[in-house]
């Protein structure tokens, strides 16, 4: 039984989260929804994502601070995040996002193929990382 690979998507709006995962329906993958930085950062300890997609501007724990804190653990130091936001849309902020360790700045409102191209581009890479480390496994 293959497991189908997750998403964590976490926006305080709900209308948001509902618009990427509209976006994304057409991918096999299983979302998994956080409203704040607190819960994606639990939600991120129960379960093994693909990718986070991550919205800046929450209460509390912002994205960039929700990405830091994920950054401390080993388990999550190589987890791809890309960050999504209406509000910082200049430089200064693609690269701090990029700086706690995102691979990605998107900009909303998103543009659903170019959206799509690149969720697609991760969700292949975990796809392969699994392949190899059961073909590892085997060998061992």
């Amino acid at each position: 039984m293959e497991i189908k690979p997750k998403i964590l998507v976490v926006d305080d709006n709900f209308s948001n989260i509902l618009v990427v995962e509209r976006i994304l329906e057409s991918l096999d993958v299983e979302f998994i929804r956080a409203f704040s930085g607190e819960e994606a950062l639990q939600k991120a300890d129960q379960h093994e994502f693909a990718l986070v997609l991550l919205d800046v501007q929450m209460p509390e724990i912002d994205g960039f601070k929700t990405a830091e804190i994920m950054r401390t653990d080993p388990k999550k130091e190589h987890l791809p995040i890309i960050f999504i936001s209406a509000i910082y849309s200049r430089n200064y902020y693609h690269q701090k996002g990029l700086g706690v360790g995102a691979v990605d700045f998107i900009t909303k409102p998103l543009v659903p193929q170019v959206f799509l191209g690149k969720v697609k581009i991760f969700l292949d890479l975990f796809t392969q990382r699994k392949e190899l480390e059961e073909k590892v496994e085997e060998i061992k």
